[in-house]
């Protein structure tokens, strides 16, 4: 089982949905691993992501769902 596994089955429509107005950069969380872990891998993609969205003036939208 990989965390990308359910995003097609649950996420899908959603993520098609959004591509069609937004860039979409999918960061799936794993739920067996820590979840400071996850926290400082997505602060890792943030920083690579934040450059070009300043240089573009666009925001940056987070989408997450609840873990319980």
């Amino acid at each position: 089982v990989r965390p990308t596994d359910l995003l097609d089955d649950f996420y899908g429509p959603l993520i098609e949905h959004l591509t069609r107005t937004h860039r979409v950069e999918i960061f799936p969380y794993d739920w067996r691993l820590s979840v400071r872990d996850a926290a400082a891998q997505l602060a890792l993609c943030l920083e690579a992501l934040l450059p070009e969205a300043e240089r573009t003036r666009q925001p940056v939208h987070l989408v997450a769902h609840s873990m319980g």
